[in-house]
């Protein structure tokens, strides 16, 4: 470090799988640069602390987990987000408290927070701000959101020109914890019949895969039963990524658990997904026809985005979901043979970029 202290992040994250893999991602970049960084999230992040750097708890997954069960008794996109929000707040409240309270004992150059802390950002400038930068990070994909825009806005806050453009499905976790649940892993449901990619045997005439992330724990039963029936019915092969807890119900259809999205998605001539950010940019970048149910926050913006770019057959928001319009839809991507060309990412910033913006804004600010 050339005789210089060494910089401290105090990366505060929130969410599910696809949340703490961008910040994992981030977190790795900066380290790469040689700067400390130290986490604070969910309680089910926990196994995320090394040597290199602590983690304090900060949220209740549970809390998390039931609030989202709830909003997912609604039927819009817009219901589920307002509803998990309100259900939340009660234990963001207590956000401030816990980070000015690691701030006592430990000094960093930033804490750099996920950008659903907004809701409680009154009180986190309050207590923060008087020790330490504070900093918002939000990994969205440019091409399709202007977010960053927004959070720049937000005065005495540095906003991040991020994209998360990268295969999260690739971070290191721990054997017992699978792609598709971000919450605790004894609360896991086994589930025999979920393969490894090795073990499935590709056939010729396209693949179907569907990516549903984590949220596939929380839609009910029966959304998740018509997709399976509508797809038992094709000739094509079908891999469904992650662990929905059910029975294939035809010999087409194989759960897979634990496959990194660059691998899987290669083989893919129709993929049919949630819309999170991170399925959407390895879409993108690989020009993949897709069939949209977004369910949650910001999926139905980007699945719609999808749609403008024509990556996107058609999207089907939950509300409107039924047997009928999604097997037409299927159909209707299937006979659909237009080549939609990849989306070339080479101009747009990836996480490591973001990593230097964070570096030299501490830099920035140590110096002011």
């Amino acid at each position: 470090m050339s005789g210089k202290l060494q910089k401290r992040v105090l990366l505060v994250n929130f969410g599910t799988f696809g949340d703490f893999c961008q910040g994992q991602e981030l977190m790795n970049s900066l380290l790469a640069l040689g700067v400390q960084v130290d986490h604070m999230g969910p309680d089910n992040f926990r196994f995320n602390e090394s040597k290199e750097h602590s983690f304090t708890p900060l949220l209740p997954a549970q809390a998390i987990e039931d609030a989202l069960k709830y909003a997912f008794t609604f039927s819009t996109v817009s219901e589920r987000t307002g509803h998990f929000i309100r259900n939340i707040s009660n234990n963001l409240m207590d956000v401030p408290s816990k980070i000015s309270n690691v701030l006592q004992t430990t000094h960093y150059d930033l804490v750099l927070i996920h950008y659903f802390y907004l809701y409680c950002l009154q009180d986190l400038q309050k207590k923060i701000e008087s020790k330490t930068k504070l900093g918002i990070f939000h990994l969205t994909p440019a091409p399709l959101d202007d977010i960053n825009t927004n959070c720049g806005r937000i005065p005495n806050l540095v906003s991040l020109p991020i994209d998360r453009i990268f295969d999260c499905s690739t971070v290191t976790l721990p054997k017992h914890w699978h792609l598709s649940h971000s919450w605790l892993p004894e609360k896991q449901v086994p589930f025999s019949s979920v393969s490894t990619f090795d073990e499935v045997n590709l056939r010729p005439g396209g693949l179907i895969v569907v990516s549903l992330g984590s949220f596939a724990s929380f839609v009910d039963r029966d959304y998740l039963q018509v997709i399976l029936n509508v797809l038992s019915e094709l000739d094509q092969q079908v891999i469904i990524d992650g662990n929905w807890g059910m029975k294939a119900p035809s010999p087409n259809i194989t759960f897979v658990s634990g496959v990194p999205h660059s691998e899987l998605f290669n083989h893919c001539s129709l993929l049919v997904t949630h819309c999170s950010a991170g399925v959407v940019m390895k879409a993108l970048k690989l020009g993949l026809k897709m069939v949209c149910l977004p369910q949650f926050a910001d999926q139905e913006m980007l699945a719609q985005a999808c749609w403008v770019r024509g990556n996107a057959v058609g999207v089907i928001k939950p509300q409107f979901f039924s047997q009928q319009r999604f097997s037409d839809l299927i159909q209707r991507s299937l006979e659909t043979i237009d080549d939609i060309d990849p989306l070339d990412l080479s101009d747009y910033p990836t996480v490591a970029d973001a990593a230097k913006v964070v570096f030299a804004f501490i830099d920035q600010s140590l110096e002011a």
